[in-house]
């Protein structure tokens, strides 16, 4: 969790701890994952599927309520979701990337893939998180979710 999360996510946690008293870690822990991890918003994702053959990826998704299937061309899924960004008013562009395996001590994710994903719109930086036992679609949920946290609803 990096500082500029924590301190967003400080108001709710004192919320959360006037009404339940003092938090745990777990607790604190959940909040994170609810409001930084596989975060659905304007965007939800649901499936990618690889045409390797054509360098085809086709997304299943909905964007504000509407379900969407959209096919876009690209050498790599993470280019494609980036065009599809584009393509969709959501334009970002990528800062940086990283992939972890979620580490034994947590039980809820141990074992299964985490991607970190850094976006910038507008001028603003975000860190979309992914989870996973697909590393690809680890991928996709942290990209989802960053979009999600730089292009909130109105």
């Amino acid at each position: 969790m990096t500082l500029q999360e924590a301190s967003m996510l400080q108001p709710i946690l004192k919320q959360l701890s006037e009404k339940e008293g003092e938090l745990s870690a777990e607790r604190v822990l959940d909040v994170f994952r609810e409001q930084r991890v596989n975060v659905n918003g304007r965007l939800v994702f649901n499936n990618i599927e690889v045409i390797p053959d054509e360098n085809r990826f086709i997304f299943h998704f909905k964007k504000d309520g509407e379900t969407l299937v959209k096919s876009v061309t690209a050498e790599g899924p993470i280019e494609a979701a980036l065009m599809l960004m584009r393509e969709i008013g959501m334009p970002v562009e990528l800062v940086k990337y990283r992939q972890l395996v979620v580490p034994e001590k947590d039980k809820l994710w141990a074992g299964r893939g985490l991607s970190r994903i850094v976006l910038k719109a507008n001028g603003e930086e975000v860190e979309g998180r992914g989870v996973s036992s697909d590393t690809l679609k680890a991928n996709m949920r942290a990209l989802f979710g960053g979009v999600n946290l730089l292009y909130k609803k109105a």
